[in-house]
C-alpha cells in the first residue's frame, strides 16, 4: 500500500494512493481516526481530524481483531492556511 496525495475537498480529507481496502485505517500522528473506504485508490476523513496540518499521515492494513498487518511510510501534510473547528 502506498499514500500518493492528500487532497482537501470541504470538510474532508481524501487520501489518495495504492492498494487501499476495506480494511485500511489512516492514522495521524500514529493514532487512527474514523476512516471511509471509498475506492482502492481513495479513503476520506473529517479534514479536522488532520488538526490544521503540520502532521505526519500513514495508512495501516488491519485484521479482524485490529492487529497492523502492515502500514504505508508517514506522508507529511504541511500546515493549512485557515482554520478548521472541531
Amino acid at each position: 500500500i502506498t499514500i500518493s496525495d492528500v487532497s482537501i475537498r470541504e470538510e474532508t480529507a481524501l487520501i489518495h494512493g495504492e492498494r487501499f481496502t476495506e480494511y485500511s485505517v489512516v492514522l495521524v500522528n500514529n493514532e487512527d481516526v474514523d476512516t471511509i473506504y471509498i475506492d482502492s485508490s481513495t479513503l476520506k476523513i473529517d479534514l479536522a481530524d488532520l488538526e490544521g496540518g503540520n502532521c505526519n499521515v500513514s495508512v495501516a492494513q488491519i485484521d479482524d481483531q485490529n492487529k497492523i498487518l502492515g502500514q504505508t511510510p508517514d506522508f507529511y501534510v504541511k500546515k493549512f492556511l485557515f482554520s478548521v473547528d472541531r
